[in-house]
């Protein structure tokens, strides 16, 4: 009987959430509008460390300000990304005009090779690190 519950509960248990998988905590905050991620921050804050009206007022607006700051530097970090992207697009073409189909070939092994490296260095970082 015991064996039986068991493997009732194990079954029960490795299936599938009916809603699916759960976002993310980034992800949620992510789809928030900064106001709304300040006024979150805030409530947690107001609740964990019981602060006063005006306390609450003062934090939220710092909130905010940190959020809007927060922000603007990932716009930022977006727009680099892509004027990056469109840089070494424009590379590579140029460099489609000038090598043979034969060197072309090798150089797109060579760089394939490199972001290889690249990759399993940033897995044995975040191996070092613990995540």
């Amino acid at each position: 009987m015991f064996l039986s519950v068991l493997l009732a509960s194990g079954l029960t248990l490795a299936q599938p959430s009916p809603r699916g998988p759960k976002p993310s905590k980034k992800a949620k905050m992510e789809n928030l509008t900064p106001e709304q991620r300040a006024d979150k921050m805030t409530a947690k804050m107001k609740k964990e460390l019981d602060l006063t009206a005006d306390q609450e007022k003062q934090v939220k607006a710092a909130n905010l300000e940190f959020v809007q700051q927060q922000e603007a530097i990932r716009m930022k970090s977006e727009a680099l990304k892509a004027e990056r992207k469109a840089l070494v697009d424009a590379q590579r073409a140029k460099m489609k005009g000038i090598l043979t189909p034969e060197q072309q070939a090798k150089a797109d092994q060579m760089m394939q090779e490199r972001q290889e490296k690249r990759s399993e260095k940033r897995r044995e970082r975040r191996q070092s690190m613990g995540r």
